[in-house]
């Protein structure tokens, strides 16, 4: 969490803490009204920071999800039909992330993941071609955590959640962008 932040959460927490205790809002008795003004700020704990990035990795996840059954249609890039980086791309500029349009050109994009640290929200890249599998990049999905991934398939014809363990294609590797 960035110190402005926590700076910014403190601030709030003691206007709050401070509006209490003037308008006696929360005493209601004289015990409470003593507990209240024996309260020494400045050793009071600032609750647990919130994970902004866990929230914004969730909303893109759940965002995704929600074109699942969407037809595949190349080169689209709405939810009229999607090809496969159009689909990711559509997802994550929803969220302000803007990203190269092709699969293969989308590797450039984002900080490299191993396979055993991939998280939610990281962007898978496979060569799907049912060619001789030279490495190419030429398809991408979204990793959902607990071995999905979805994406949208040409195979299938639609926007689909499917087991990374199961797919046929050769994967080449992941990119976190949030």
């Amino acid at each position: 969490m960035s110190s402005r932040y926590r700076k910014l959460l403190t601030g709030c927490t003691l206007v709050l803490l401070l509006f209490f205790i003037s308008t006696n809002v929360m005493a209601s008795n004289s015990r409470a009204e003593a507990a209240i003004t024996n309260i020494d700020i400045r050793s009071t704990p600032v609750l647990d920071p919130i994970d902004y990035n866990g929230y914004i990795v969730r909303m893109v996840v759940d965002y995704a999800k929600e074109f699942v059954g969407v037809r595949y249609v190349y080169g689209g890039t709405s939810p009229e039909g999607f090809d496969c980086s159009g689909f990711i791309g559509y997802v994550y500029k929803n969220f302000g992330v803007k990203l190269a349009r092709s699969a293969q050109s989308m590797y450039s994009n984002g900080k490299e993941v191993s396979r055993d640290s991939l998280k939610a929200g990281d962007i898978l890249f496979f060569d799907a071609s049912s060619r001789n599998r030279a490495g190419a990049i030429d398809h991408v999905g979204i990793y959902l955590g607990g071995d999905n991934f979805i994406h949208a398939s040409s195979s299938k014809g639609s926007v689909r959640i499917q087991k990374l363990s199961q797919y046929k294609g050769l994967y080449i590797g992941a990119k976190r962008v949030i």
